[in-house]
């Protein structure tokens, strides 16, 4: 196995273990919006090293836990760090790592759950 290969599926295994249980029930308000998010950025296709897919998807797991603890202002900044990431990785020019299409719809699954935290009632 080459070992970009092996990389490639050593990163798959570790993000497999990070999006487990990164949206539970627990997560209460904006759980659905949240695994969306997670939902759209595991459906993408990531070119080259899936270090880009796990970063993104710590972020989700760190905005559930911002969430969780009433801290929503953290929970959007966040989001908009993934945002950031994914308008960068599908603006690079001659080395995009995400197509346009993979970005807008996470950058879509990101907008939907900022406007749902928008609407707890504790972050009001």
């Amino acid at each position: 196995m080459k070992p970009t290969m092996l990389i490639n599926v050593i990163s798959a295994a570790i993000l497999g273990l990070c999006f487990a249980g990164s949206v539970t029930a627990d997560s209460g308000d904006c759980a659905a919006e949240l695994q969306a998010v997670t939902v759209a950025i595991t459906a993408a296709t990531f070119m080259g090293r899936g270090a880009d897919k796990t970063n993104l998807g710590n972020k989700v797991v760190q905005a559930t836990a911002k969430v969780n603890f009433d801290k929503c202002d953290g929970a959007v900044d966040k989001l908009a760090d993934i945002d950031m990431k994914v308008m960068d990785l599908s603006d690079d020019i001659g080395k995009k790592k995400l197509s346009p299409e993979d970005a807008t719809t996470i950058m879509n699954a990101t907008s939907t759950a900022v406007q749902c935290i928008g609407m707890i009632e504790t972050c009001k």
